[in-house]
């Protein structure tokens, strides 16, 4: 992928933006917390592909 300057500034600051937000609120959680919302993110996305694919959810 390529970006124009103008891209590349507007992707950086977007990025720098999203940064300072996960810092002020997941930076803020707890590791165990945070272990605890991955595993059930991983287990939410899982769910989501069985449907996605028509299949029943495990």
């Amino acid at each position: 992928m390529h970006l124009t300057a103008e891209g590349r500034r507007l992707a950086e600051a977007g990025i720098a933006i999203q940064r300072d937000f996960v810092s002020k609120t997941l930076g803020k959680l707890a590791p165990t917390d945070l272990s605890e919302l991955d595993r059930l993110v991983v287990q939410w996305r899982d769910l989501a592909r069985a449907a996605d694919a028509g299949q029943e959810p495990e």
